[in-house]
């Protein structure tokens, strides 16, 4: 069977798309202009390079990031659909990556509209490429909201010394690299990881908690004018020993919160949950009681 230099270029990473002739050959009906698009990118079918094939159409996603909106093509046989996702509905992302098991989640602010605008999976080893997508989309969510853009942060900001440390230093890495990025981003506060007990008094719960004990793991929350960062895992409460690889970023478009609602945690004692309302959609979080993070988290989404 005869190649192409699109087969040839095939792998699981997400590719950007600057010419014509590398829109995948399914989306090429589709009027796309790539002058105006702030950027294009091109996401593989998630298949192993020995199970693709010429004929195929090797492109799940075509992702066309213009001026108002983000549009989405999106792969169903030998046709797809498409989908747009106005930036000024935008109200909260969540990306996290576990190896190479990459999730994208863009939230809707707008009431009404069932809470999810965009749920994407790809291959880890373009993360890069996915966050440099969610800055630009946040970028341009917060252009088109009620921010005010010389709000200032938050009292108690900037912090000290880090609390997350060892086998989350992870975490550190991915809020510099995020500030380097996002210059006005400001570190409030964060917490390593906390142990939890199970709440329950049985004989089960007391063998669990010594040999499969529980751990709340540590988080980031930082500020800038219109969003709150969180960066965490993506399995806020974990069991057993097992090491914990994810990656995760929750951004918060402030003026899109309705809620925070903070209770306690019904299995596990010394941990709350966090339950942040953004249209009809609500974003969990897990955070050990007093840590410095829950102050910070209600105190930076109550500034709109």
């Amino acid at each position: 069977m005869a190649t192409t230099p699109e087969f040839d270029a095939f792998g699981p990473w997400i590719d950007e798309v600057r010419t014509a002739d590398q829109v995948p050959p399914l989306y090429r009906a589709h009027p796309i202009d790539l002058e105006a698009a702030r950027v294009v990118l091109k996401v593989p079918r998630p298949i192993e390079r020995r199970n693709a094939t010429p004929a195929m159409h090797l492109y799940d996603h075509l992702l066309v990031a213009g001026p108002d909106v983000l549009t989405v093509l999106s792969r169903e046989g030998d046709t797809y659909r498409e989908r747009t996702v106005p930036y000024d509905r935008v109200g909260a992302s969540q990306l996290s990556v576990s190896l190479l098991d990459g999730r994208l989640r863009l939230l809707d602010a707008t009431p009404g509209t069932g809470g999810e605008l965009l749920s994407l999976g790809f291959n880890g080893v373009s993360l890069g490429t996915v966050e440099q997508l969610v800055d630009l989309i946040v970028a341009q969510a917060l252009a088109r909201g009620r921010t005010t853009p010389d709000a200032p942060a938050p009292p108690g900001a900037p912090v000290g010394a880090w609390s997350v440390a060892g086998p989350d230093v992870a975490l550190v890495v991915a809020y510099r690299e995020l500030v380097e990025r996002n210059p006005g981003l400001v570190r409030l506060a964060d917490h390593a990881r906390v142990p939890v007990g199970r709440l329950s008094t049985s004989w089960t719960a007391r063998l669990l908690d010594r040999w499969w004990p529980a751990t709340v793991h540590a988080a980031v929350v930082a500020y800038a004018p219109g969003r709150v960062e969180v960066l965490h895992r993506r399995e806020l409460v974990s069991q057993g020993s097992k090491p914990t690889h994810s990656i995760a970023r929750t951004t918060l478009l402030t003026s899109a919160v309705t809620a925070v609602t903070l209770t306690a945690h019904p299995t596990f004692a010394g941990a709350l949950n966090c339950r942040v309302s953004v249209g009809d959609a609500v974003v969990p979080l897990v955070l050990p009681e007093g840590a410095p993070t829950v102050r910070a988290l209600r105190e930076a989404l109550a500034l709109g």
